[in-house]
């Protein structure tokens, strides 16, 4: 480099001092950058030269050269990272430089001698060199990049020889695949003339390969196989029509109704060979055109819609076209152009006419538009962030986010003191370097359901000891622990997963019912599993038959036998994500079978029998508030106004898909609920599991009961508009209940204060404060919310009839010591005279008051003199 630089240099003063100096300034000063090695000012100084004077055959020689002198040098020092290396920025430098080297190539040959011999000599180079050498190697250059790329080679052995590794690096390995077959195309555009031409079509054949068969191409590309449609234009030019006679019987069959078999009887296939030929074309070249899977329908191949429509109706292939017809007009808000297209073809398909009428009629109310909000840059980055699951308190969200380290991750959020998402931290417990994704969380919060493949993971592989007869896709679960963090992952045991494929896992409040969606035999039309080998396309879409599933808890903990909801929920084709509010009734679930708008729309139905599982009303779409004509997929908050949903077509955007919020219409909302979050602890703040709490009206009437969770805690879902007393139904435990005001929250969630209870079976004397047991102002009258506890407290007595009660009044330090005591005393007496009159024997209490002197909290601060003003309880066994 140093020679070469005192070589130039010297030439470059030969040239100055000969006179040779034909240049502008501005070239001057380019060369001297070139002499100086300072590529990228060089080619900045020849671009400015050439908004000058643009056809200075000079400047355009120059910065060509210096353009492919700045790739070289690049591409050299980065090649330890080729195995990631998107080369799109090499290119684009050859492409301008090419460019530019023909231009100069064409200018020269038109310039006397004198203006070729002032070029070749401030430049240093020979007359071929300008003429035609430089653009051959450009065009070598890029072709080596194209043919030198680690991810040209096929898939399986790229993983089987460990070049990457498909679990951490496998997306990535998608992409750049994805981007070297553009490059290719971009190469012939590029390079018209280059006599690597028939070598680059066969780096790009190579790497289409994958998409010609429906296993590699789930495999290494999309499970819905849009890939192949989208490069179908690609694949019919460089294959032949033996290398590509499977493609339509394999991939399109189904969508069709023909296997391989009784593909040239079938009335399908016939419906199509006829259309193709009404066209003038191939089968397989009408369907590229038409393109259903992935580019869809667009201004240049509406009018063959419209023919492919009105040839093959009412087949469900057509109805999916007229879907396809929609959508442009459906994103730009023209629902009236929308509707008619539907009512255009309604006549062509005459047993659906009910089906084309439903979703006229949604269509037509549009009082409450779609209106997304993003929900901030603590959830949504760079990268696609979706599949949110908020718990029942709304306090904390969880999401799948598409990392570069591995493919999917689960992250969580929680509100921080003025109600905003604090920055999502990773559960590293729970991910690995392959992909997991938060299905749900359960009613207390404490249980997170996920969707992974731990099972075919070295680290995990102690999942298959606990259940063996996994699938394609399965459920796990972990748990929260005392310390915030998250459990070992463990597995849905038999018959939740199985050998087939599930996915869309959500659980009741109370954790004792499970609903998932299921290819499994025994659904609505005929067995069609998930991604089949026979199989790629169906119903416009990659996903065939599933439906959704119910599964009871046995009183041992295991899943009773999954009962399938129905014909009225499930069809032939595809429902998924159910989620059953926590008022029991009503259901939110994803269908593309149901009369939608495009791919997966979400739907509501209410369970019409308490004691059944299997009938619900006629499901409703909920319009163009919520589902668009793209998948719809969405997580309802506990109040059900909201939702969180998934786009990248907010008000604003931080990336590719981000995670944003939107209001539920009013008439779509579940029953109104009121929600309530408790813990029972021990009297050193333990949560206490297992333990059985009822809830009272508060006129007495009981309206349920529950357990409490591994850690105490319990989630309440009850009717409003009254109110509610919550206690611990324990013969061996005591304490306070909680009053849950219905008024005193308009949100209507609350957080209940801690349940401390007291273990009456231990040896020890058994002390308790009761905090329900409640006075009038400097008063010892007891107010009426307390005689609930102290007639719990009677019951305990008179069924323990050896037990002494000692009563003791205490006050805070406001007013004199001496009204102090004798207040405390008398609020003491108070409550054993009310014990007495409910039948406790007068010799088995004793009372007293301490007014301020014995305080357990400080009394300069409000909460500390409440603290202070209490009544404790010592049952002496």
């Amino acid at each position: 480099m140093i020679l070469k630089r005192l070589i130039t240099f010297f030439v470059y003063y030969i040239l100055l001092i000969s006179g040779v100096a034909a240049q502008t300034e501005i070239e001057s000063k380019g060369i001297a950058q070139i002499f100086n090695g300072e590529i990228e000012e060089s080619i900045n100084t020849f671009r400015a030269s050439l908004k000058e004077n643009p056809n200075s055959t000079l400047s355009q020689f120059a910065l060509a050269n210096q353009l492919f002198e700045k790739v070289v040098d690049k591409k050299a020092k980065e090649m330890h990272i080729i195995r990631f290396k998107n080369m799109d920025e090499y290119f684009a430098d050859l492409r301008e430089a090419y460019k530019w080297s023909v231009l100069a190539s064409e200018s020269y040959v038109d310039l006397d001698e004198s203006d070729k011999l002032m070029i070749r000599q401030s430049l240093s180079v020979a007359g071929d060199e300008v003429t035609g050498y430089l653009s051959s190697r450009i065009q070598q250059e890029a072709y080596a990049y194209l043919q030198q790329a680690p991810y040209r080679r096929p898939t399986y052995q790229l993983y089987r020889t460990e070049v990457y590794n498909r679990i951490m690096e496998g997306d990535t390995l998608i992409a750049l695949r994805e981007i070297l077959i553009r490059q290719c195309g971009d190469y012939i555009s590029d390079y018209p003339d280059s006599k690597y031409i028939p070598k680059v079509n066969e780096i790009r054949k190579g790497v289409l390969k994958e998409y010609l068969d429906n296993t590699s191409l789930r495999q290494y590309g999309n499970r819905s196989g849009h890939m192949y449609e989208r490069y179908c234009k690609d694949i019919i030019e460089l294959y032949s029509k033996d290398e590509l006679k499977k493609i339509v019987p394999l991939f399109y069959g189904k969508e069709y109704g023909f296997s391989p078999s009784n593909m040239y009887k079938s009335d399908g296939y016939k419906k199509l060979k006829a259309f193709a030929d009404a066209e003038g074309t191939s089968i397989i070249e009408i369907l590229c055109q038409l393109n259903i899977h992935d580019r869809g329908c667009d201004t240049a191949n509406t009018e063959l819609y419209d023919r492919f429509v009105k040839q093959m109706a009412p087949m469900d292939i057509a109805l999916i076209a007229v879907k396809k017809m929609t959508e442009d007009a459906f994103r730009k808000g023209d629902y009236e152009y929308v509707k008619n297209i539907y009512a255009t073809y309604k006549s062509y398909f005459p047993d659906q006419e009910n089906y084309f009428d439903r979703i006229i009629t949604t269509l037509g109310d549009t009082s409450n538009p779609r209106e997304l909000k993003n929900i901030g840059n603590k959830i949504n980055t760079v990268a696609r962030e979706y599949q949110p699951v908020i718990t029942l308190d709304e306090e904390y969200l969880f999401f799948a986010r598409k990392t570069a380290k591995s493919g999917e991750d689960v992250y969580v959020s929680k509100k921080d003191f003025y109600g905003n998402w604090s920055l999502a931290q990773e559960i590293v417990e729970v991910n690995t370097e392959s992909h997991e994704v938060p299905m749900g969380i359960s009613g207390d919060g404490q249980t997170l359901l996920l969707y992974g493949n731990y099972s075919k993971l070295r680290k995990f592989s102690y999942v298959r000891g606990t259940e063996s007869r996994l699938g394609k896709g399965d459920f796990y679960y972990s748990k929260k622990q005392r310390d915030g963090t998250w459990s070992a992952v463990n597995v849905f045991q038999y018959p939740i997963n199985t050998p087939y494929y599930e996915s869309g896992l959500s659980l009741s409040l109370d954790g004792d019912v499970a609903f998932f969606t299921s290819d499994r035999p025994g659904a609505v039309g005929e067995y069609n599993p998930n991604y089949p080998e026979d199989g790629l396309y169906f119903h416009g879409a990659g996903e065939f038959n599933t439906d959704i599933y119910v599964s009871v808890k046995n009183d041992d903990g295991s899943w009773g036998e999954p009962v399938n909801l129905g014909e009225v929920i499930n069809t032939p084709f595809a429902e998924k994500n159910p989620y059953l509010h926590p008022d029991k009734e009503t259901l939110y679930f994803c269908s593309d079978g149901h009369p939608g708008f495009g791919g997966y729309d979400i739907f509501m139905s209410k369970r019409l029998n308490p004691n059944s599982w299997t009938e619900w009303s006629e499901p409703v779409n909920m319009g163009i508030a919520v589902n668009g004509v793209d998948d719809d997929a969405f997580y309802l908050t506990s109040a059900g106004n909201k939702a969180l949903v998934v786009s990248s077509k907010g008000d604003v955007n931080y990336g590719r898909d981000d995670i944003y919020e939107l209001e539920i219409p009013e008439h779509l909302r579940p029953l109104p609920m009121l929600f309530a979050h408790g813990k029972v602890v021990d009297k050193n703040g333990e949560g206490i599991s297992k333990v059985k709490i009822k809830i009272n009206t508060a006129d007495g009437v009981e309206v349920h009961e529950k357990y409490t969770g591994d850690n105490g805690e319990f989630q309440l879902a009850l009717p409003p508009d009254t109110d509610y007393v919550v206690y611990v139904d324990d013969d061996d435990l005591i304490g306070s209940s909680i009053e849950i005001k219905e008024d005193s929250d308009p949100d209507k969630n609350f957080s209940l204060s801690a349940m401390e209870t007291v273990n009456l079976t231990d040896e020890e004397d058994a002390t308790f404060v009761m905090n329900s047991l409640n006075f009038d102002t400097n008063s010892f009258n007891i107010r009426k919310e307390s005689f609930f506890d102290l007639d719990r407290l009677v019951a305990m007595m008179n069924r323990n009839e050896l037990w002494i009660l000692i009563i003791e009044g205490h006050t805070d330090n406001v007013d004199s010591k001496e009204y102090n005591i004798e207040l405390s005393k008398n609020r003491a007496n108070a409550v054993k005279e009310y014990l007495i009159s409910k039948g406790v024997h007068p010799t088995r209490i004793d009372a007293y008051g301490y007014g301020e002197e014995r305080p357990v909290g400080s009394n300069a601060t409000s909460s500390g003199r409440q603290e202070n003003r209490r009544v404790v309880f010592t049952i002496l066994k």
